[in-house]
């Protein structure tokens, strides 16, 4: 409905403004060239949104069946949208083609000069849209700012912002907006594009008097139950990506560790999940491990301080006289 109330407008100014020269076609030269150049420009922008919008992007729509793949066509027909229209107005009000080179150069310069981090945006987000640096749905660390995509857009990235001042990897309910132009000069960490698997662990400090074999025990068949699947997985698209990049065979399959410290035996398990189930994943490890701790009477250790002893004290009374 939007897109009809646009072009609607759009064919009321053009109507306008042409009824204005055909009312006034033997004017001043000046004021005549500008009205019709304006009737030519609005003219040319409705034709362009016409088409753009109601022929090329539904039938390119059609052809697509993965809604994420129907968003990204649809924001490449607005830049395309939005680059037709300042060719055609730029052509239009120019007419000479040394001097419309030379605009176009000094166009480009007072934007690299003057909206330099506008200009940035702009290129980061034809970087983004060129080459899939990251899409609608993925789960991306920009800059520190870690969310959920929800829309990428010609200047900036809106994304749900995951974390904040809460304790494991879940949203706020914020919407965060970045500037595309952080992808130019700043590390983006995707937890999704491709390799749609993170690595975590569960670690647990067990005293010396417990069974700690016993507890590496329990601890790897709780992970392997529980990620047995998701291994399977990942194991799958590591294969796959190892044709697009270089990655060494890397074991996805549960696997403990243990440390010796002072104070007891550290167990850490570690297992393939999926990032948007991290937080749950953990809690149920960490249920169904510290019941089968209590039925082997396995004791998870705390800082502790012993006093071994206290020095003796002496009380002693004296009698004063008055």
């Amino acid at each position: 409905m939007r897109k009809i109330w646009k072009l609607a407008l759009l064919i009321v100014i053009s109507l306008i403004v042409g009824l204005a020269y055909l009312e006034y076609p033997n004017g001043p030269d000046r004021y005549s060239d500008l009205l019709y150049e304006t009737w030519l420009s609005v003219t040319a922008i409705a034709a362009l949104y016409f088409m753009l919008r109601f022929i090329i992007e539904p039938v390119g729509a059609k052809k697509f069946k993965d809604p994420k793949t129907v968003y990204s066509f649809r924001k490449a027909m607005s830049i395309l949208l939005f680059v037709s229209i300042l060719v055609a107005v730029l052509v239009i009000w120019i007419e000479e083609t040394p001097i419309l080179l030379v605009s176009f150069g000094l166009v480009a310069a007072a934007i690299a000069v003057s909206l330099q981090d506008i200009f940035k945006n702009f290129v980061g987000g034809l970087i983004i849209f060129s080459t899939g640096l990251y899409g609608v749905g993925d789960r991306v660390d920009i800059g520190g700012k870690l969310g959920d995509v929800v829309d990428v857009g010609i200047m900036y990235t809106t994304m749900m912002e995951i974390k904040g001042w809460l304790e494991g990897e879940q949203v706020t309910g914020r919407l965060t907006t970045v500037p595309n132009g952080q992808v130019l000069n700043t590390a983006v960490n995707n937890y999704t594009k491709d390799f749609s698997f993170v690595w975590d662990e569960l670690v647990l400090p067990i005293t010396y008097e417990s069974d700690w074999k016993g507890a590496i025990e329990v601890m790897m068949t709780v992970a392997t139950n529980i990620s047995g699947e998701q291994s399977k997985l990942a194991d799958q698209q590591l294969d796959r990506i190892s044709e697009k990049y270089y990655i060494t065979k890397t074991m996805v399959e549960p696997i403990a560790y243990m440390r010796m410290t002072d104070n007891w035996v550290e167990v850490a398990v570690r297992y393939i999940v999926s990032p948007r189930e991290r937080r749950s994943t953990k809690s149920k490890m960490s249920h169904i491990v510290s019941e089968e701790f209590g039925r082997r009477g396995i004791r998870v250790a705390s800082q502790t301080v012993e006093i071994v002893g206290l020095p003796e004290v002496r009380m002693r009374s004296e009698d004063k006289g008055l």
